[in-house]
């Protein structure tokens, strides 16, 4: 996975990757495992994460297997868990590269 890949150039901003889905634990334990993803990733089965930061995805019907599903999104965090800098997208196929979330983030963050 290309984050996984790009860890090191996060870390070096101070950086660190958490995801988020709506799946169960044991479903995403074994996407993890499949895919060799070397971040935590919360299972946020409610999608009560996913409603509060806006990307619930409301063009799935309730009561389906997509319903909770959010929309591709990552949010910079500052060192006191302000979100900074969002990148957001409403489609799943259309994701930021690595590069423009590493110049978002380099942008987004204070200067020690």
């Amino acid at each position: 996975m290309e984050l996984s890949a790009a860890a090191s150039g996060f870390a070096e901003l101070g950086l660190a990757l958490v995801g988020v889905t709506y799946d169960p634990p044991e479903q995403q334990a074994r996407f993890t495992a499949r895919h060799g993803i070397a971040f935590p990733i919360y299972s946020d089965v409610d999608s009560e994460a996913i409603r509060a930061l806006g990307l619930l995805n409301e063009t799935m019907t309730s009561g389906t297997k997509y319903f909770g599903v959010p929309w591709p999104g990552i949010f910079i965090l500052d060192k006191d868990l302000k979100i900074v800098a969002k990148l957001a997208e409403e489609d799943y196929r259309a994701r930021p590269t690595v590069e423009a979330l590493l110049e978002a983030a380099a942008q987004s963050l204070p200067r020690f």
